[in-house]
């Protein structure tokens, strides 16, 4: 499936469908990892998810229609402080 030719000029792979496939894997895997690795881990794990679909949400925001532009910009906000927060969060489990 990633490697498919959608026939409209665009590479088989591309990074936007590699970074949803990465970005899902960490969240649902983040609650695992926790178990098993450490709640420390566990929240660093779910950081790189959140990293990721900021840079996502970031990059197609000028691609995006108009109206969908501002519940675009307020959803990184939100993500953006949710990142915050669990990087807070880590940083003093690991002290």
């Amino acid at each position: 499936m990633l490697r498919r030719d959608r026939g409209d000029g665009e590479p088989p792979v591309d990074w936007r469908r590699m970074a949803g496939v990465a970005m899902v894997g960490a969240v649902v895997g983040a609650p695992l990892v926790g178990l098993l690795y450490g709640v420390e881990v566990g929240l660093g794990v779910l950081v790189a998810a959140l990293a990721a679909t900021i840079a996502v949400a970031v990059r197609s925001v000028p691609s995006a229609p108009g109206e969908a532009r501002g519940r675009l910009r307020l959803l990184i906000g939100v993500n953006v402080a949710i990142l915050t927060v669990t990087a807070v969060v880590v940083i003093m489990a690991l002290r």
